[in-house]
């Protein structure tokens, strides 16, 4: 039975080391496809009850340095103040827009109606996304994620804070960012982050905005990439420049019920997308578990000369066997951490933030405990909701 399981180790191994090295070849030898554009854009925030966010980021926002760009707020039902805010900045800069929301229809999700009413009031066929907790890296981002194909995927991070949570949601979330942005360059883009996401406005009407995806709680960004992006449309556009960063969650509920409605949302990927992700992800698991295993049920040492029979020889040939079959069990784990460290070092200066923690391993094998259980809290979860 553990030859078996010896040779199902081997198989996820070797799949899970070329998965990291073709993410490692396609990131580390990145470079932008197409030139900057210079195209006017509508930057797009829709918020609800986030005065501080909004006065922290919006003069970062107001502040890009793009020859010709409009900055629309969308204020969904805000109680906190949001709205007399917004209605001072409009009185205050030419290029600001608020949108306001009163009341939200039964028949569609608020962060959907919300968008979608920004979207329709942009000046520009190129829209940018983001979120009101979502701060830009530099004044060169909106510039940077202007780009002349219909769709931008760039990257979110999210602020480094003390503590393990903060520490698992940085490496879930760059392990994500290597799997969407490296995915893309290699013409199979299955999402993107709405936190900083550019699209066509044109795109977004063609298609009837998220018509198709009106009864899904989430999928604004994801499944509308998903849908609609190609091999030829997308722009994957990395840098430090190009970055944002945004508020983590600072509770052990809040970091799963966010992630709760982003696994529910991928059931909806085109197929060949979960064949993929599936396939990464179970071989991802199986390594570990099956690794684990075989290094649990180490043979005992063999019996002594002066014991020596036919028998005793046999078994002392099978445990020799097994032994050496847990030294490539280790040489596996150490292989493929070796080539882990390398993807994130390499990513990490792609993606404009450093990130190669002394705890990889650990990471590592806390994201297979978390994946196992977000599956099952998911699946036995009766309604996914919307904060």
């Amino acid at each position: 039975m553990l030859e078996y399981l010896f040779y199902f180790f081997t198989f996820c191994t070797v799949v899970q080391i070329l998965f990291l090295l073709v993410y490692l070849i396609t990131i580390g030898f990145y470079s932008r496809k197409g030139k900057k554009d210079v195209s006017p854009i509508s930057i797009i925030v829709c918020a609800r009850n986030e005065i501080e966010n909004l006065r922290q980021n919006i003069p970062l926002l107001l502040a890009q340095d793009h020859t010709n760009f409009e900055l629309i707020v969308v204020n969904d039902q805000s109680t906190d103040g949001t709205y007399e805010y917004l209605l001072e900045l409009k009185k205050q800069y030419s290029n600001f827009k608020l949108v306001q929301i009163d009341t939200v229809p039964d028949h569609i999700q608020s962060k959907k109606y919300a968008i979608t009413l920004g979207i329709k009031a942009a000046s520009n066929d190129k829209v940018l996304l983001t979120d009101a907790d979502c701060t830009p890296n530099s004044t060169d981002w909106a510039s940077e994620m202007t780009v002349e194909n219909s769709f931008a995927i760039g990257v979110s991070l999210y602020n480094k804070r003390r503590g393990i949570l903060n520490l698992f949601i940085r490496f879930e979330t760059y392990l994500t960012a290597i799997q969407y942005t490296g995915n893309a360059l290699l013409g199979k883009p299955y999402m993107g982050v709405g936190r900083n996401l550019g699209y066509d406005k044109n795109i977004f009407i063609k298609n009837k905005g998220f018509n198709q995806i009106q009864g899904v709680i989430g999928g604004d960004d994801d499944l509308f990439v998903n849908q609609h992006a190609t091999r030829k449309n997308v722009e994957v556009v990395l840098g430090k420049k190009a970055l944002v960063f945004s508020k983590p969650k600072t509770s052990i509920s809040e970091f799963i019920n966010q992630k709760k409605r982003h696994l529910s949302v991928g059931k909806y990927y085109k197929f060949s997308d979960k064949v993929i992700l599936s396939f990464f992800s179970f071989t991802y698991i199986m390594f570990w578990i099956s690794g684990i295993v075989i290094v649990i049920n180490e043979p005992s040492i063999p019996v002594p000369i002066e014991n020596f029979s036919i028998n005793s020889a046999m078994e002392a040939i099978n445990s020799a066997m097994e032994r050496f079959s847990i030294r490539l069990v280790l040489g596996g784990f150490s292989i493929r951490l070796v080539l882990l460290t390398i993807l994130f070092y390499v990513s990490s200066k792609r993606f404009g933030q450093r990130f190669v923690p002394l705890i990889l391993p650990i990471l590592d094998f806390l994201y297979v405990i978390y994946y196992i259980l977000i599956g099952i809290v998911t699946t036995f979860s009766k309604k996914i909701k919307w904060n």
